[in-house]
């Protein structure tokens, strides 16, 4: 490489390349003395002799680009071979003229001074063609000659850093052996802070359960010293002699190569003994280990007894929790079967006295509000006593709700209250869910939207979720009283009732939107309430949609709230009938255990469960 970079470098110190150089632009500036020896000569300022010697150097310098082998490089270039020959075909037309006697040279100068200016355009390319071509293979010598000191610095550079990388690695190896040697010992001193600072018990075992570790938390927790049990049986030593010999059993067998295919041996509840005698329950977790020579066990123990005791009076409080909350659940289910079943006996005693019979059938009567309180009482103790059970059959929501806004018709035409609903689509018109418990729900939000709008518009719509796919939500918007910002967050509460209505609105439970959010969530759904004061609410039942078979697959059976209301006998004016319906009697009939959940969807033609 270094006598290739010496021959460039000769090559380029020799003058070659400017003689070529000034050659091809001395030749346009041998024609420019041409043309201007053709014009005095044609003006009388200059004789023929002049131009003969003019043309003369030009036709020279043509003929040395013809035939130097310096100028081979670039003969052949498109762009200069075509210059090359109208120079050529120029001349060898111009020479019989400049050969001439002198009367037939001095009538052709005109025409030889016109040929002359049309030909300077292609001497100035020829010369610039040249220098160009020059140019470039200058520049291509340049970067040769670059590329070949670069590879030479590269190739110096990779030398120096081999050399310097094998020194390093001849400097990393010696030191290497002092570098393990102050690891194996920090390693170690690291490994006996752990183990003595431990405080769970590490014990270290051969196959033949001889202790070989005893940490300071084993001595604690055994009551043995370390230098006084290393070498040790650690199965008689710490092993109750109840369980000794399965333990040695096991021993044995991994002894003879019958090994766990895990090596990881965890127990819970183990029993050890200490040097005192005294048996506790310990949590157990050994490691067995093989080095390639010797197999050993890593035991680390905990006494649990701590634990356990402490698991024990948790299980205990909690059955206590359980047994008293089982024993109020069957309380209020026994105390609202006997109110109610006390309140229908008052209510028939009652209702066959005419001078009651009017305030006994007003809605807002303090024996209905009472009646209601119970029913809501015993529903809501039903549900929450776990026993309560969802039959999902393909319900018509289309029906559902044509029912429970015919109930709820005539208290709102009492109220100047527009009620109305909106059908839903044929493709999820029925859903799979449990008819009962969803009624109920839209019985409870319906019939609050009437009972808190006074000359507004209660309004049912069915719409897609949006939260997530899959699931659909009915809602019911009002343009009642509307519900304080402060007061939202707890209206689904039980006994929760905002104070300012109770001076424009009959009173209610509280317990209807509680009991409404209990039945949303055992059919997987959830109830949203947004209200703004003075303006509104609106409660959104969102159910899981899964859609039943489709009404063109089989036969349309009619709904029971469909069939209710067909049945209805109508009120006259067109308006449906609001009468209470007689009380149950078959509360007498339940019992703690099974207490009632009241039908209250028809008492005074809206839903008897308040926010």
């Amino acid at each position: 490489m270094a006598w290739v970079v010496l021959q460039e470098l000769d090559d380029l110190s020799t003058a070659s390349s400017d003689n070529r150089q000034w050659t091809l632009a001395q030749a346009d500036v041998e024609f420019m003395r041409y043309r201007l020896a053709l014009e005095l000569a044609v003006s009388g300022g200059a004789d023929l002799a002049q131009v003969r010697q003019a043309f003369d150097v030009f036709y020279s310098r043509i003929a040395t680009i013809e035939s130097g082998s310096v100028y081979s490089v670039f003969r052949d270039d498109p762009s200069f071979a075509d210059h090359r020959q109208r120079i050529k075909a120029f001349l060898d037309e111009t020479v019989p003229f400049i050969d001439a006697p002198d009367d037939r040279l001095g009538a052709a100068l005109p025409d030889l001074e016109n040929r002359g200016r049309i030909l300077a355009g292609d001497v100035r390319a020829l010369s610039l063609a040249g220098l160009t071509a020059f140019a470039k293979q200058s520049e291509a010598t340049r970067f040769h000659l670059k590329t070949l000191l670069t590879g030479m610095a590269l190739t110096l550079a990779l030398l120096v850093a081999g050399l310097a990388l094998l020194s390093y690695f001849l400097f990393r190896i010696a030191r290497l052996a002092q570098g393990r040697a102050r690891q194996v010992h920090r390693s170690a001193t690291r490994l006996r802070t752990i183990v003595e600072s431990s405080q769970d018990a590490i014990i270290v075992t051969d196959l033949e359960g001889r202790i070989r570790e005893f940490n300071p938390a084993a001595a604690r927790l055994f009551g043995h010293r370390p230098d006084a049990v290393l070498g040790e049986d650690a199965v008689d030593l710490l092993v109750p002699s109840v369980r000794q010999p399965l333990v040695r059993q096991r021993m044995a067998a991994m002894r003879k190569g019958d090994r766990p295919s895990h090596r990881r041996i965890q127990r819970t509840g183990t029993i050890g003994i200490d040097g005192h005698g005294r048996h506790f329950p310990a949590e157990l977790s050994a490691v067995l280990v093989d080095d390639g020579t010797r197999c050993i066990f890593i035991a680390f123990i905990r006494d649990v007894s701590q634990t356990q005791a402490a698991n024990e009076s948790l299980i205990a409080a909690r059955d206590r929790a359980l047994a008293r909350e089982r024993a109020r659940v069957e309380f209020m289910a026994a105390m609202s079967a006997r109110l109610r079943l006390s309140l229908d006996r008052i209510t028939e005693t009652l209702a066959a006295e005419p001078e009651t019979t009017g305030s006994a059938t007003r809605g807002d009567d303090p024996l209905g509000f009472l009646t209601r309180l119970v029913d809501d009482v015993g529903e809501l103790t039903h549900i929450d006593s776990g026993r309560v059970t969802v039959n999902r059959v393909p319900v018509s929501v289309n029906d559902l709700l044509d029912g429970l806004v015919r109930e709820n018709a005539a208290r709102a035409d009492a109220q100047d209250t527009i009620l109305d609903w909106k059908p839903v689509p044929a493709r999820s018109e029925t859903i799979e869910t449990d008819p009962d418990h969803l009624r109920r729900i839209l019985g409870i939000l319906i019939g609050n939207a009437v009972r808190f709008t006074n000359r507004g518009k209660v309004t049912v719509t069915v719409e897609p979720g949006t939260d997530r796919q899959g699931t659909i939500e009915l809602v019911v918007a009002d343009t009642g009283s509307g519900i304080a910002s402060s007061e939202l967050p707890f209206v689904f509460n039980d006994f929760a009732a905002p104070g300012y209505r109770n001076a424009h609105h009959a009173a209610g439970s509280g317990l209807g939107l509680g009991i409404a959010r209990r039945l949303a969530r055992l059919l997987g759904g959830e109830i949203v309430a947004n209200s703004t004061l003075g303006v509104g609410s609106e409660f959104r039942l969102r159910l899981p949609f899964d859609a039943a078979a489709s009404d063109a697959a089989r036969p349309r059976k009619e709904s029971r709230v469909g069939a209710a209301i067909r049945n209805r006998p109508p009120k006259a004016g067109g308006a449906e009938p609001t009468q209470r319906q007689p009380p149950s009697r078959n509360v007498a009939s339940e019992t703690p255990d099974h207490a009632p959940i009241a039908d209250t969807a028809n008492v005074d033609g809206a839903v008897s469960a308040p926010r």
